[in-house]
């Protein structure tokens, strides 16, 4: 551009032709766009969200008529309740995986997520489910509608469904303890053979409770910890 330039001292009609010649040497291929993408929305079994904790709101159902690649979801809140309300709104996988990372709302009460790489490319359908984390609000109700999707389908339909708004309550959470039991273990290793490393207990109070998982630490007071890829084929959690 700036040896185009150099050349056209004042000529004007040099200097224009130069930049149609940026222009047209900048310019980006176009999205080749195809097939058809339609949004509905199931409503979550309690229609409810907890003050002060995250809640799982609609599940998103994303159905293409081909392979369509999504990139961006724009969700905008309504009810009873303040953008201010929410400290977090993302897309998970009915496994619990983060399909778009957590966002805030904007000024215009909206959020655009931005779908992992692994989830956007749909060919039939996808379910995400909208989660949000409240704050400790004294509002009564809310709720979000996909208002704006980007994606390579040359149509979009987002008006046919009907998002839920849910009743914003608080929860006393169910306490748990977790005790350890039985003696520590000292063990000469030998390759290929597996070992007992931990026992614990954990019960809840007064309800039945679902544990979903454990984060055990490479962890020992006064010793070098133990070089997990290279000791390490597998860790197991059983239930006694």
């Amino acid at each position: 551009m700036i040896g185009c330039l150099e050349k056209c001292a004042k000529d004007v009609d040099c200097i224009s032709a130069c930049y149609g010649e940026e222009k047209e040497d900048s310019s980006d291929d176009e999205v080749v766009r195809a097939g058809s993408l339609q949004v509905t929305a199931k409503a979550a079994s309690l229609k409810k969200a907890i003050n002060d904790a995250t809640s799982d709101l609609d599940t998103l159902t994303f159905k293409t008529s081909e392979e369509v690649e999504i990139t961006k979801v724009t969700l905008e809140r309504y009810g009873y309740s303040e953008a201010e309300d929410v400290l977090g709104v993302w897309l998970e996988d009915e496994d619990g995986n983060t399909i778009a990372e957590s966002k805030t709302l904007n000024s215009k009460d909206k959020v655009t997520l931005s779908i992992n790489k692994d989830w956007r490319k749909v060919d039939g359908s996808l379910n995400a489910t909208i989660v949000v984390k409240l704050k400790n609000t004294g509002h009564s109700s809310i709720g979000f509608k996909v208002v704006d999707v980007v994606s390579t389908a040359e149509d979009l339909d987002i008006d046919n469904y009907s998002p839920t708004e849910y009743e914003i309550v608080s929860y006393a959470a169910v306490k748990a303890s977790f005790d350890p039991k039985g003696a520590v273990k000292n063990y000469n290793y030998e390759e290929g053979e597996s070992y007992e490393v931990a026992k614990f207990k954990v019960k809840a109070a007064t309800s039945p409770l679902l544990v979903k998982g454990f984060t055990l630490t490479n962890k020992y007071a006064g010793l070098v910890k133990l070089d997990m890829k290279e000791f390490l084929d597998d860790v197991k959690v059983m239930m006694d």
